[in-house]
């Protein structure tokens, strides 16, 4: 698991309180931590983990959302 996802996992407290807080099943999250062709959480749900976690978008998906004052 990388350290994004170790960081969420901590904020919020479970994979179940994050699938609970995106309104998505447990079973989805865990796909998204253990699948080696997982890219990681998708990108609907980037905005709303950064506001309840106050983990920058950035970090969470350098790939959707550049870190635009490093640009």
């Amino acid at each position: 698991m990388n350290k994004v996802l170790e960081q969420i996992l901590e904020a919020v407290g479970s994979q179940a309180a994050l699938a609970r807080m995106l309104g998505v099943r447990q079973s989805n999250v865990w796909n998204w931590i253990n699948r080696e062709n997982s890219r990681g959480i998708p990108p609907q749900f980037v905005i709303k983990i950064e506001m309840e976690t106050g983990i920058p978008r950035h970090e969470i998906r350098p790939d959707v959302f550049p870190d635009e004052k490093n640009a």
